[in-house]
């Protein structure tokens, strides 16, 4: 994250819907389908790449909860 409306893959602003339908960098490669069912694709992706993100609390509920 940073503290600009701009996405890193250089859209004027990074909304919710760019960033899991739209963003090259940082879509989940399954979009909201895989965020939605939380499949085993999706949830490496969220583990993997937005570690800054979510707190290690929220990566074992993940995993607990698939």
């Amino acid at each position: 994250m940073v503290p600009s409306e701009a996405c890193t893959c250089g859209v004027e602003k990074q909304k919710t819907d760019h960033v899991v339908s739209q963003c090259s960098i940082h879509r989940p490669p399954n979009g909201l389908h895989g965020l939605t069912v939380l499949d085993d694709v999706s949830i490496n992706c969220l583990i993997n790449s937005c570690s800054e993100i979510y707190c290690s609390a929220a990566e074992q509920w993940i995993v607990t909860t698939h």
